[in-house]
């Protein structure tokens, strides 16, 4: 029993930490591109405003930037939370990135559809065991 219980909950101390430094990734960088949207140099505007700024504030490579500041910038105190946070803002970039990529390409269009077809034959082969085959096997 403790065992079930032990896959529902997971590790709840470890899990939790991660989920308060990733929460905190999340809060850090939307004060950050925030303020950076509130800037009134302009030069600074003219380049946000622009594509360039575009890409800049995109989430993957916004994140990725502010995860590697934070590895480079000295810091006597928060050694261990900066770094976790900056490793959460990577994570969180390259999830964002691949999302991305995803969308562009239209490989998630794909997968779905392939993914489809696979459930729909598994269906079908599933029918077929139990005796309820259908006269018309699902299209490849």
């Amino acid at each position: 029993m403790p065992e079930l219980l032990s896959n529902f909950t997971g590790d709840f101390p470890n899990e939790a930490s991660d989920a308060m430094h990733r929460l905190a990734a999340n809060q850090f960088s939307r004060s950050v591109r925030a303020g950076l949207k509130k800037q009134r140099n302009k030069e600074i505007r003219k380049i946000l405003d622009g594509e360039l700024g575009t890409f800049l504030l995109s989430e993957p490579v916004f994140k990725f930037a502010l995860a590697s500041a934070l590895e480079v910038l000295p810091s006597a105190t928060l050694e261990d939370t900066r770094r976790l946070i900056a490793y959460n803002l990577r994570v969180q970039a390259y999830e964002a990135f691949a999302d991305n990529v995803l969308k562009v390409s239209g490989i998630a269009a794909l997968l779905e559809g392939e993914l489809s077809t696979a459930a729909e034959k598994a269906r079908h082969t599933l029918r077929k065991i139990e005796g309820r085959e259908e006269k018309q096997p699902p299209r490849a």
